[in-house]
């Protein structure tokens, strides 16, 4: 939801800020890694909302099993036909955590 909210950093306390220029960094040589870039501007607008519905907090779950289920499907499917039975047997054991 757009418009302010609050920030709270441990040495300088609660504060007033809207987000400006968020940013999702990824680089190709970084496998498994996302940053995120978010700088924030100080503002006297009131907060727009306190805290995340529980719904968004839902689809965040939903998110995540989904893009879970996508990346096993296309590394699969990606890699079935030319890696020799025990790579993939290690591989599905692996991120079953077995």
């Amino acid at each position: 939801m757009p418009g302010a909210g609050k920030l709270v950093l441990p040495h300088q306390g609660e504060m007033k800020v809207i987000v400006k220029n968020p940013r999702r960094v990824h680089q190709y040589n970084e496998v498994g890694l996302v940053r995120f870039s978010i700088a924030f501007e100080i503002t006297d607008e009131e907060p727009t909302t306190t805290q995340a519905p529980l719904q968004t907090v839902y689809e965040l779950g939903n998110a995540k099993t989904d893009a879970l289920s996508a990346f096993k499907l296309n590394f699969l499917a990606a890699y079935i036909s030319s890696a020799p039975d025990f790579v993939l047997d290690d591989i599905i054991a692996q991120h079953r955590g077995i």
